[in-house]
């Protein structure tokens, strides 16, 4: 938190984990009780986190029950806190997207909870990494898909940071025409 404290203004949260896969529902409530400890220390510090971070897939929803019950969900909407999860078109092969859905329908609405879902990782297959026209329709489908659920705050395109990617070169590549792609729809609000 010593680290982070100095730089609160560049951020919103801070998302604790990357990709971790707990074998089970009781390994998924341990990590659970492991983010309610690191809410409350940065509770006291100002700084809101981004829990989870599961990879594509993860976890299912015996998992997520199992969370539920720890009463994490709870505590993020009244601390403030958001969900974030990572998801990567599987061009037809697979059924993992938009599995948030059933998180977000099945427990957090009914249970009348505001707590914001970022994607914080979302793009094309790697196989498909240097396919800027796959890419970009990718990107667009999946943004108009999304904008279907008014409790997705965000979404951000895997990878463009300093991680040495093989998506780097296709992605900034295409830079500004979904720079010119997203003014076009900044006004379109999500679904309420």
């Amino acid at each position: 938190m010593q680290e982070f404290g100095p730089h609160l203004e560049w951020y919103d949260y801070i998302e604790v984990l990357n990709e971790q896969k707990p074998p089970s529902p009781e390994a998924h409530v341990k990590l659970a009780q492991f983010f309610m400890y690191c809410m409350t220390i940065a509770n006291t510090w100002g700084i809101k986190l981004a829990l989870f971070s599961h990879s594509v897939g993860t976890p299912e929803p015996a998992d997520w029950d199992a969370i539920a019950d720890t009463g994490i969900f709870e505590a993020a909407a009244q601390w403030g806190h958001c969900i974030s999860l990572h998801e990567y078109n599987l061009n037809g092969v697979g059924g993992c997207l938009y599995r948030y859905r059933d998180l977000y329908e099945r427990i957090i609405l009914p249970r009348r909870l505001n707590i914001p879902l970022y994607i914080t990782e979302y793009n094309v297959d790697v196989a498909d990494a240097g396919n800027a026209d796959l890419m970009f329709a990718n990107w667009t489908a999946y943004d108009d898909e999304v904008s279907r659920d008014p409790y997705v705050a965000g979404v951000h395109i895997y990878s463009t940071g300093e991680v040495p990617s093989d998506y780097r070169p296709t992605i900034y590549g295409l830079w500004e025409q979904y720079r010119a792609y997203a003014i076009s729809v900044r006004d379109r609000p999500n679904a309420s």
